[in-house]
This record gives structure tokens, C-alpha cells and sequence, in this order.
């Protein structure tokens, strides 16, 4: 388990997307430890209410409530 909190988790390419607190989690859906958080350096999301991260052709997006798309793509 992971005790940090978020809303509408998905799982890619068996990897648990999740968003809260202006960030975006990837966890191990198996162990629940952290593969990667966004951070200031790789743009932070704005508020969250109902939105959900999905995945498409690898690339991860998230809208916030504030009408922004926000995309993360591997490097």
C-alpha cells in the first residue's frame, strides 16, 4: 500500500498512474513503490477534481481544472 492520496488510478503498461496534489504518480501496481513523480522540472498539474490521467501511444495526459492538458512522455 501507498499512503499518499489521489483520485481515478489506471494501469499501462503495467504501470498505476495516479493523480493528487498537483502531481502525477507511477507506482509498481504489485509492490506500491514510487517509479516517478512529476515535479517542478517536468511541469506540475493544477487541481484535480474529476479528472483522470490516461495513456495513449505512450504518452501520458492529465487535464486540471483549470482547462490545461498537460502530456509526460519517456525520454
Amino acid at each position: 500500500s501507498n499512503t499518499g492520496g489521489g483520485t481515478s488510478p489506471i494501469i499501462a503498461n503495467n504501470v498505476l498512474f495516479y493523480a493528487g496534489g498537483g502531481n502525477i504518480r507511477a507506482l509498481s501496481p504489485t509492490t506500491g513503490t514510487q517509479l516517478w513523480t512529476s515535479t517542478s522540472t517536468t511541469s506540475n498539474i493544477g487541481s484535480i477534481h474529476w479528472e483522470s490521467p490516461i495513456v495513449d501511444n505512450g504518452v501520458l495526459y492529465i487535464t486540471d481544472e483549470n482547462s490545461h492538458v498537460t502530456a509526460y512522455a519517456p525520454r
